[in-house]
């Protein structure tokens, strides 16, 4: 767990049967939402970041991704669900070939993606898209499915928006990755009540293949560099003060850590035993 999480209020089940992940007990959105505020990491936004590399590396994160949408469709609309700060809004609106929307279910986050995104990004839920059906031909799900109260319902809604043959792309927590052996309770999946459930490649892919997608592909693209240095920094609260532990933060994000770690972070990807992982699908026609 997180610092100032009590862990004996959330425990995290696997079931014996699909392998899933889910904690216990899940709080409704209402309780959840307090943990949502401007300093949670997932809500960082490249604009203010104040390390050069950081900004740098996030750019990348961001190019990246929108190639990897690419592999699977040439341009069209596209909705970032969960789109926080609205980074990804903003980078690829500006491409000629695509119509982008954001949707964003934390009021003060989606103001400002609204206003970083040119007003393309609204106030909205996962499970109640305000989609047409068939409207869309991309749906992202990007490190927004494991925070879901009913994953397969937020599946679901993508779906029913999707023209036939468009593409559902969804990262998400890898939950046989090395970083939950490593560093266990500490790891960044652990983060209740935020994160309700966790997925493999394997439970998620039956997951998808059941709400009525064919499965196109599956990968980890992003190397645990930052992933590592949360979990470290998760320990260090433990036992410092927070002072201690954002000196020793900036430390290890040190361009010659980076260097030292990039073989073992190329092997862990080569495997697939990211703390991340992506998947792709295409609506069944």
């Amino acid at each position: 767990m997180r610092p100032g999480i009590d862990p004996t209020l959330y425990t995290y089940w696997r079931c014996q049967e699909c392998g899933v992940i889910s904690l216990q007990p899940l709080d409704d959105w209402s309780e959840r939402s307090r943990h949502y505020t401007s300093t949670y990491r997932g809500y960082y936004r490249r604009e203010i970041e104040s390390s050069l590399l950081q900004r740098l590396s996030m750019a990348y994160g961001l190019q990246k991704r929108l190639r990897l949408v690419e592999r699977f469709v040439a341009g069209g609309r596209l909705v970032d669900i969960g789109c926080g700060g609205g980074d990804f809004v903003n980078w690829s609106t500006d491409r000629p070939y695509w119509t982008v929307f954001g949707l964003e279910r934390v009021p003060a986050m989606a103001a400002v993606a609204a206003q970083v995104a040119s007003g393309v990004v609204t106030l909205g839920d996962a499970l109640h898209l305000p989609f047409a059906e068939n409207s869309l031909d991309a749906v992202l799900l990007w490190t927004v499915i494991e925070h879901l109260d009913a994953p397969l319902q937020g599946i679901r809604e993508c779906l029913h928006a999707l023209r036939p043959g468009g593409v559902l792309l969804i990262r998400t927590l890898n939950s046989e990755g090395w970083g939950k052996h490593l560093f266990g309770p500490h790891w960044l999946g652990f983060d209740a009540p935020r994160i309700t459930t966790l997925f493999s490649p394997t439970t998620l892919q039956l997951a998808v293949e059941r709400c009525g997608a064919d499965v196109i592909h599956i990968g980890a693209h992003f190397h645990d560099f930052y992933p590592y240095l949360w979990c470290i920094n998760n320990i260090c609260r433990q036992h410092w003060p927070a002072g201690v532990c954002d000196r020793l933060d900036r430390a290890l994000a040190s361009l010659p850590v980076r260097l030292l770690l990039q073989p073992f972070l190329m092997m862990q990807t080569a495997t697939g035993k990211n703390s991340f992982f992506v998947l792709a699908a295409h609506k069944r026609l």
